[in-house]
């Protein structure tokens, strides 16, 4: 099954960490990793929905748009 994660941390260390956590569960090349939740609202504005990602994950502190933020731009 094909799949994809995005995850947004602005954290390097946070993004270092969680890349090591799904290296090693063999998931690795099924993340994108965002510094701020603007690169993310930008890359989502590009995609149709059906092509959106089966996973996101956002630090809810990020930089740009927060965690919140982005729940709201998915509801809609």
């Amino acid at each position: 099954m094909e799949f994809s994660i995005f995850l947004v941390d602005d954290d390097e260390d946070g993004r270092s960490t969680l890349s090591l956590i799904f290296s090693r569960i063999g998931l690795s090349e099924c993340i994108t990793f965002f510094r701020d939740g603007n690169t993310l609202r930008k890359r989502l504005e590009q995609l149709p929905v059906s092509a959106y990602p089966e996973l996101i994950g956002v630090d809810y502190r990020v930089q740009g748009n927060s965690g919140d933020e982005i729940l709201t731009l998915l509801k809609n």
